[in-house]
Parts: C-alpha cells; sequence; structure tokens
C-alpha cells in the first residue's frame, strides 16, 4: 500500500482487513483434516493494481461522451466521484465485482419478486449457480404490499425491457420493475444483493470450542444495519420517479437483499438469501433537493472537467469494495482535484524501501 501512496495506516489497516475479507475463501486443508483461510487471492488482486499502474500509459482509454445520462451514472457518481471517472474513462478489461454481478444476475433469475407473483418470461442468465438456492427460511412479509400488486414493467425480461428515455431532462431509466398497486398507483422497485454472514450461523470459534452463540445479537445487528439504504441508490430511484414519463411514477421501492452460501446435499457452495429489508421513496421536498444537488454537481463535473475531491469522503471500506480500486490513485488522499477523463497521472508509485527483516535469510 506504501508503493501505491497510501501513507496512513490506520487506513491501510481497515483497507486490507476489508480487502482480505472480500477475496479471502476458507478452504480445506489436502488432507481434508481442517480449513484454513486462504487469502491468495487478493494478493494476486494487490500485485495486479502494481502491475496496472507500472503500465499505467498502457491502459486503454475511451472517450467520454455526453449523451443521455443514466439513473445509474447519477447513482455511480453518488457512490464515488473518482470510480465514476475511471468507468467513463478506462477500458477495463475484468473488474473486481465481476463474481457479485453474476450472484446479481442469478438472484434476479431464479429468486426474484416475480417467483412470488408470476413468470412473465425471466431472461436465462447461465451461472455457475445453477442450484436452487434454499430461501424457505427467509422472511419477505415486508414485501407483501408489492407481492400484492400487479406488474407492468420487468426490466429483466427480454419481452418488456425498454430504455425509458427522457428527452426533456437527457435522463435514460431502466428499473428492475414497475408494479401498479391495489389502489391504482404506479411505482419502481429496485434490488439491490449485500453479501452478509448469516447471523444464525454458528462462527469458526463457536463451533470449536462449542461456544454459546450469539446469533441474537448477530440478528440484531443485521435488523439495524438493514434499515440503512445507501444515499446513492436512493438517488437511483429518485431518477426513475422524476423522469419516467411512460407511466406516471408516484412512489418507489429500494429493497435489499442480504445473502449467504452454503454447502448443498452435494457439497457443492451455493448462494442463499436469508434477510430482505425496504424503504419507501417519495419524490417530497426532501428528496428533491437531494436529486436536484446530484444533478447538478455531475452536470458541472460533465462540463468543467474538474471536481474537487472531498478527502473526508475517502473511506477505507469503500476503496476496497470498489469494483475499479486498481485503477485509482485517489484512496491516496494525495489529490485533491480530479478529472473527467481521468488522468494516468494519478496512477503513479512511489518508490519504497525494501523491509530489511525480509532481506534476512531464512
Amino acid at each position: 500500500m506504501n508503493r501505491f501512496g497510501v501513507s496512513d495506516q490506520e487506513f491501510i489497516q481497515q483497507f486490507l482487513d476489508h480487502y482480505l475479507s472480500k477475496y479471502g475463501r476458507w478452504t480445506p486443508s489436502m488432507d481434508g483434516r481442517y480449513n484454513y483461510f486462504d487469502v491468495s487471492a487478493a494478493i494476486d488482486s494487490l500485485l495486479m493494481e502494481q502491475n496496472i499502474k507500472r503500465n499505467r500509459y498502457a491502459i486503454r482509454k475511451k472517450e467520454v461522451r455526453r449523451e443521455y445520462t443514466t439513473a445509474t451514472d447519477l447513482s455511480a457518481f453518488a457512490f464515488c466521484p473518482a470510480s465514476y471517472s475511471i468507468n467513463k474513462s478506462f477500458e477495463i478489461p475484468k473488474t473486481s465485482n465481476e463474481r457479485e454481478i453474476g450472484l446479481g444476475n442469478y438472484f434476479h433469475d431464479q429468486l426474484n419478486l416475480l417467483k412470488k407473483i408470476k413468470d412473465v418470461g425471466v431472461q436465462k442468465i447461465e451461472t455457475e449457480y445453477d442450484i436452487e438456492a434454499d430461501v424457505f427460511v427467509l422472511d419477505d412479509s415486508c414485501l407483501q404490499e408489492i407481492y400484492s400488486s400487479t406488474l407492468i414493467f420487468n426490466g429483466h425480461s427480454l419481452d418488456t425491457r425498454k430504455i425509458f428515455l427522457n428527452h426533456e431532462t437527457n435522463v435514460a431509466c431502466v428499473p428492475d420493475y414497475i408494479f401498479q398497486d391495489i389502489k391504482g398507483n404506479n411505482f419502481v422497485v429496485e434490488e439491490k444483493y449485500h453479501f452478509y454472514r448469516d447471523p444464525r450461523k454458528l462462527t469458526y470459534d463457536e463451533k470449536l470450542n462449542y461456544i454459546e452463540p450469539d446469533d441474537i445479537g448477530r440478528q440484531r445487528v443485521l435488523d439495524r444495519k438493514s434499515q440503512i439504504f445507501h444515499i446513492n441508490h436512493i438517488i437511483q430511484v429518485l431518477a426513475y420517479i422524476k423522469n419516467i414519463i411512460d407511466y406516471k411514477i408516484d412512489y418507489g421501492y429500494l429493497v435489499y437483499w442480504y445473502y449467504d452460501f452454503k454447502e448443498n446435499d452435494e457439497n457443492r457452495t451455493v448462494p442463499y438469501l436469508h434477510k430482505v429489508s425496504k424503504k419507501k421513496i417519495l419524490f417530497d421536498e426532501y428528496h428533491r433537493k437531494v436529486y436536484s444537488r446530484a444533478v447538478h454537481s455531475l452536470d458541472g463535473f460533465l462540463t468543467s472537467g474538474r471536481l474537487e475531491m472531498r478527502l473526508d469522503k475517502i473511506q477505507p471500506k469503500k476503496c476496497a469494495g470498489c469494483s475499479v480500486t486498481q485503477y485509482c490513485g485517489h484512496k491516496t488522499k494525495k489529490y485533491t482535484e480530479l478529472s473527467i477523463p481521468y488522468s494516468t497521472d494519478y496512477l503513479s508509485l512511489d518508490n519504497v524501501e525494501f523491509p530489511e527483516e525480509l532481506k534476512k535469510e531464512r
């Protein structure tokens, strides 16, 4: 991390902790007698970042075009302007969240809201997860209002999928779903999937040392966490409500699904859902201001090509989980200005002396 230009040791520790949890995997030993936490994928990813930055001038560039802004653009910019600029500027052959994208596609295909309503021709997506997950333990009673509504648009169907264009605002939208409730009001639904360890699972220590499980305490933590909805996702739903004109959209729901993995009867690791929460979003005065600020800030960035980065907003866990962190120089907190297109000068490496301890012969 010092080689990348990060000097804040607390930032490094938190970044690496989250990075290892993202890439690390519990793996059985060769003899099958125990499991160990394999971090080789995390090390490979960091070495890949070093290689990318060594060869930063060879990164293929994209033309930054100003056509339609998408609801996803607004969400991505609100998540992190640097990440947004990188995605718009570079041809990135492989992002670090491809596994999460595959899981999202799997869940949309196999375990989506429509399974509770009616199958309307959801697009079949081939994934490595071809075994049906266990959903019977999921309490989804909070979604009954959605289940009792009528589907009028499915963004994952080959038959009905379309892009909603608003020529007045130049914003393009493709929501997950549009429903009509029993009162005749139309609403959008946007689903997001988050990995979170099932609180009901025993920890390694609880299994090994026969410790009384604290599953109730863990469930309370998840219950609190599940009621926190990210502002970039809220802005995405607001963009749908504001800009879809083919239907009058009265409100929206943001739905968070939490998943974990388990071993099935064939000793295969498969994902399953264990928690769901929702937030109803109205385009009221407060959210109107939130949305307007986001649009104004993105428009200003695209027009000027420059933006002042707030260093206090750069968070180690967020950076570690970012899909383009290998191409980012702003996590170093060395740069207060951000450009679009993203400058490869941000990706310079620092000269770091090789640790004396590692020079010693073993």
